[in-house]
């Protein structure tokens, strides 16, 4: 069970770090805060099973930086406790908004590091004995957003179907004379047809988006989710 933490169930914060155990070797960060610390996060969570508390999780802000801290207690080690609380963690992220998230870790913890660069963390450097992380998120498009880059893509694709159409009036002697007796000719006619199919390229892998996207909104309004929550629909108001 997922609890989301503040100051009126702090003590469940309290009972975890009593029984993390030797987690706390590698996660020091309340060595030198004390638990109202929380108050500075943007969340903070705790997993309960059979209501105990078996991990930790936070989204901490500092001077506008977001720092990612996950713990599981030494007994429930190595049950896929903190793949679930950084999946956790990173989906609220992404409802926020939040493109940017940094964590550090022991250079000598290979198993967060995997688990970490799993979950799309790039390293960034080592300092004093840390490895330093960073995730960087491209916001996904909302239906409206994507049918207008397929519209931008299709006008593009008309702009250059002149020299398509141009092509199919000609007969071979006249394509050949005006386009593979010269080197310019040449690169007029490749620089079109790579753009014709690069072009082309884009506008399948959006439509694939819109259909993914379209099936996505039919889950979430079957599921009773709110579609007009800011997930699909982003309102902008501009002045020309």
């Amino acid at each position: 069970m997922l609890i989301k933490i503040d100051n009126n169930n702090i003590d469940l914060l309290q009972d975890f770090l009593k029984k993390a155990g030797n987690s706390l070797i590698t996660f020091r960060y309340f060595n030198k805060r004390d638990l109202n610390a929380i108050s500075n996060h943007v969340v903070t969570y705790i997993i309960l099973e059979d209501n105990e508390p078996v991990a930790y999780g936070h989204l901490d802000k500092e001077n506008e930086i977001i720092w990612l801290g996950i713990c599981v207690t030494e007994r429930y080690r190595g049950r896929g406790y903190g793949d679930k609380m950084m999946d956790h963690l990173l989906s609220y992220a992404d409802s926020a908004e939040i493109k940017i998230i940094n964590l550090s870790v022991d250079r000598d913890n290979c198993g967060a590091r995997k688990l970490y660069e799993k979950k799309g963390f790039m390293f960034c450097y080592d300092k004093n004995n840390l490895s330093y992380y960073k995730r960087e998120t491209k916001m996904a498009d909302t239906l409206g957003g994507l049918i207008d880059k397929l519209f931008t893509i299709d006008m593009k694709m008309w702009d250059n179907q002149e020299l398509l159409y141009e092509l199919r009036r000609m007969n071979f002697e006249e394509f050949k004379s005006k386009y593979l007796s010269n080197e310019d000719g040449a690169k007029r006619l490749w620089e079109c047809l790579k753009k014709a199919c690069d072009l082309n390229v884009q506008r399948n892998q959006l439509i694939d988006e819109v259909d993914e996207k379209i099936v996505e909104i039919i889950k979430d309004g079957l599921q009773g989710n709110d579609l007009d929550a800011g997930k699909y629909i982003q309102r902008k108001h501009k002045t020309y």
